[in-house]
């Protein structure tokens, strides 16, 4: 870019996002005034001090209106430059070669006001993260200047839909699901009435009835979740669908969503690792998400971004191959020891052996209480045996191995199978954990940290020192 741009302000759309910073503050006025609703005859006390409530919300606005005046940029050729401040104004340039990720988001509400959200992520701890509302033309001017000027080699990755909606049906958290539909379900019960709540309960009820196989608390337990996971995968849909992504000489730019359009545009020297992830069902049925992450994205919500949805080993080499090719996977040389299994399901094995006494105990005590407490203890059962179930597929897959100045990491982390690859380059530290008992037959613990906004951890448990001790030297 050889012009300046600007300077400009933020899309008026700025200010609403502002305002919701402050939205406490706006309902004090309101409280004040529920206060004396049920009180007619006191009224004269709030209508006196009226003006002090239209005072502070008029000031309140009035602070936002200037936040936003404030705030300007502008677009040189070297870098960006920001100003904002209502009584101090301060200033801050943004190179770009320093600028990590670049996130689009364009929901509707934005799309109705002809705006969109651009945050920009840099590769450095001070000032990590700009979060902008501009309009449409501003924001793609902007990413215009971000990406570098010399586009060759463009390669596309478009997957078919099946694949996102695969990756929705099996990706999707339930928690995330039934906390909205809580959310909603208290909310309108507040609006409607608490009757709504009741009918709806009762019609769960009767939907479970005729579930015969298990009990009718339980039933209603399964549906609740069942309709969480619906919603999650909805909204999976929305984001996901369609979904492609062009790799440029420098720069990766991944495209999702038709409704919650959300773009990504991030510099290939920021990829940190590969991720290769599998849950459970996903191993049965031999599917693999990959993953990749960036500087700068560590400890949020959008930790790794999505490269390629649910396919399979060879579909995902053949799109990482032709998207990374500086990224390859190494074949795992060192694996957990022989006669280890136990390690890895010793605390599965005695919490599911505490599970039974756990419930004889309990119904004693809460004579009541005992079937709802031998059905919800009986709940345990399943995620202690799919965690059981990981740990050996853990025990038997994973491990370490360095080819050709990369290095793959095969472990499992919470509920989830991980094939980690990435240049020997990308490894900021790694340091060796040691039990009493692992001392004695010379195993260890590897903890290998690659860079992110702190750092990131990979943990291969119970190989032998000596063997690690070769590999890193």
């Amino acid at each position: 870019m050889s012009a300046v741009i600007g300077p400009h302000r933020q899309h008026p759309a700025a200010m609403l996002r502002h305002t919701l910073r402050y939205l406490l503050l706006l309902t004090l006025p309101f409280l004040r005034a529920l206060r004396y609703t049920g009180a007619p005859q006191n009224l004269s006390p709030w209508i006196r001090g009226i003006w002090i409530d239209l005072t502070a919300v008029g000031l309140l606005f009035l602070f936002v209106y200037l936040q936003w005046k404030r705030h300007t940029y502008r677009l040189t050729p070297d870098g960006l430059y920001l100003q904002q401040g209502v009584v101090l104004l301060r200033s801050h340039r943004i190179p770009y070669h320093h600028v990590a990720t670049i996130t689009v988001e364009r929901p509707i509400y934005l799309r109705i006001l002809r705006a969109a959200r651009i945050v920009i992520v840099t590769d450095v701890t001070l000032r990590s993260e700009v979060a902008l509302t501009l309009s449409e033309r501003h924001a793609n001017a902007m990413l215009a200047a971000c990406q570098p000027n010399e586009r060759t080699q463009r390669r596309c990755y478009r997957p078919h839909w099946y694949h996102v909606v695969v990756l929705s049906l099996l990706a999707s958290n339930s928690l995330s699901g039934v906390v909205l539909l809580i959310t909603v379900l208290y909310r309108s019960s507040r609006l409607f009435g608490g009757h709504y709540g009741q009918e709806l309960l009762n019609n769960l009820e009767a939907a479970a009835d005729y579930i015969r196989i298990i009990p009718n608390t339980i039933a209603v337990l399964v549906l609740i979740l069942l309709c969480g996971w619906g919603i999650a995968v909805v909204r999976s849909l929305l984001f996901h669908l369609p979904f492609s992504v062009t790799r440029d000489e420098q720069a990766f730019t991944v495209y999702s969503g038709k409704i919650l359009r959300r773009d990504h545009l991030f510099d290939v020297r920021s990829v940190n690792f590969i991720d290769l992830q599998q849950t459970l069902v996903c191993k049965l049925l031999r599917l693999h998400f990959v993953f990749v992450q960036c500087v700068g994205h560590g400890k949020e919500r959008d930790a790794l971004f999505l490269l390629v949805p649910a396919c399979s080993r060879a579909h995902s080499a053949r799109a990482t191959g032709t998207l990374l090719p500086e990224f390859h996977r190494a074949a795992v040389t060192i694996r957990p020891a022989p006669y280890s299994l136990l390690r890895y399901i010793r605390y599965p094995i005695v919490i599911l052996a505490l599970v039974h006494p756990t419930a004889t105990v309990l119904s004693r005590l809460f004579p009541i209480w005992a079937e709802a407490v031998g059905h919800l203890l009986s709940i345990v059962y399943i995620p202690l045996v799919w965690l059981l179930i990981l740990n050996v597929i853990d025990r038997y897959t994973g491990g370490i191995g360095i080819e050709n100045g990369c290095i793959t990491l095969r472990y499992r982390s919470k509920l989830t199978l991980h094939t980690v690859f990435f240049p020997t380059d990308r490894i900021v530290s790694f340091r060796f954990r040691q039990s009493f008992f692992q001392r004695r037959r010379n195993l260890c613990d590897v903890c290998i940290y690659t860079h992110s906004k702190g750092t990131y951890c990979h943990r291969i448990k119970n190989v032998r020192a000596d063997d690690i001790n070769v590999l890193f030297e």
